[in-house]
This record gives structure tokens, C-alpha cells and sequence, in this order.
């Protein structure tokens, strides 16, 4: 773990800024605009205060554990939908707002240091040039599978809903008095 922390914070160094936004366009995909903000600010702190670099994103607060699968952050998204389903549970209705603000701060910085990760293996590696772009690419970006099954889930619950809701409907029609 240490070494890994090493390989990380090397690539924060200035020598390396060039070569690691690069890498982290390739990782990030198109809309890498916010991390490469992120990075750079990271980059402008000392080692040990620059992994530890916060900033705030709506959309992981709305959508919780579901960003982290749509940015291929399987493990992390694991574990943030049990800490959401646990905090749901005890904190009722107040659980979204704990979550959504404890994970919408994280949730950027987490991802940094997640491509930083993969960029750090590609440099273990020796990956270089087509090769390079390929494996960040294939390791990062968005999984088009999360938005599809997400849309389905919803067109489902949206359905369910729709019939609970005609069926609650007329489930008492002449009948109530």
C-alpha cells in the first residue's frame, strides 16, 4: 500500500504534470474537464496534503452509489451502497442528505486517486504510446451498461408504480361507504 501511495504522489510531481493530465484525459473520457481541475489543484500541495484534496459534486450527491459503478469504480460503489443502505436505514429520511453530502465530497477526490492508480500501473507496466491510451481507456471512462440497466430499473419501478397506483385507485370504488 505504501508503494502504491509513492507511485501516486510521483505522479503529482511537476516533472510529471504533462504526462499525467495527458493520461488522465485518456482515463476520464470526455468530460474530463472537472478532474484535470482537481489534479491540479492536488498537484499544487504538498505530498502528504494533496491526495487529501476535497471538492464537491452534485451529481454524485443525487445519484449516490450509481456514479461510482458509472465511473467503473466497482469495489468503491459496492461499499458506498452498503454504507447508503445502512445509513438510510438508521438515519430514515435524513440518510440521502448524510450520504449524498459525505459522498458528493469524496466521490471526485476518490476518483483521482482511482485513475492515478491505473496511471501508476500503466508506468509499472511500461506501457507506452497506443498501448497506453488503450489500457487507460479500457480501466476508466464511463459504463454505458450502468446508464442502460439504471433506465431499466427505473422504466420498471416507473411501471410497477403506475399500476399500484391505478390499482390502489379503484381498489375502493363504491366500496368505502
Amino acid at each position: 500500500m505504501k508503494k502504491d501511495k509513492k507511485n501516486i504522489l510521483e505522479l503529482l510531481k511537476p516533472e510529471r504534470s504533462n504526462q499525467t493530465r495527458d493520461d488522465l484525459k485518456d482515463f476520464c473520457g470526455k468530460k474530463n474537464d472537472i478532474y484535470l481541475e482537481l489534479y491540479d489543484e492536488m498537484s499544487k500541495k504538498p505530498p502528504k496534503k494533496a491526495l487529501n484534496t476535497l471538492s464537491f459534486s452534485w451529481g454524485i450527491f443525487f445519484a449516490g452509489p450509481i456514479w461510482f459503478f458509472y465511473r467503473k469504480m466497482r469495489k468503491l460503489g459496492l461499499i458506498y451502497l452498503i454504507i447508503y443502505l445502512s445509513v438510510n436505514y438508521a438515519f430514515d429520511n435524513a440518510g440521502w442528505i448524510i450520504n449524498g453530502a459525505l459522498m458528493g465530497t469524496l466521490g471526485e477526490s476518490l476518483y483521482i486517486k482511482h485513475a492515478l492508480a491505473f496511471i501508476a500501473q500503466a508506468d509499472k507496466m511500461g506501457l507506452k504510446g497506443q498501448h497506453r491510451q488503450n489500457f487507460l481507456k479500457n480501466k476508466g471512462g464511463t459504463s454505458k451498461w450502468v446508464v442502460r440497466i439504471c433506465v431499466f430499473i427505473f422504466i420498471i419501478a416507473f411501471i410497477i408504480a403506475c399500476i399500484a397506483s391505478y390499482e390502489m385507485a379503484h381498489m375502493f370504488d363504491g366500496d368505502m361507504y
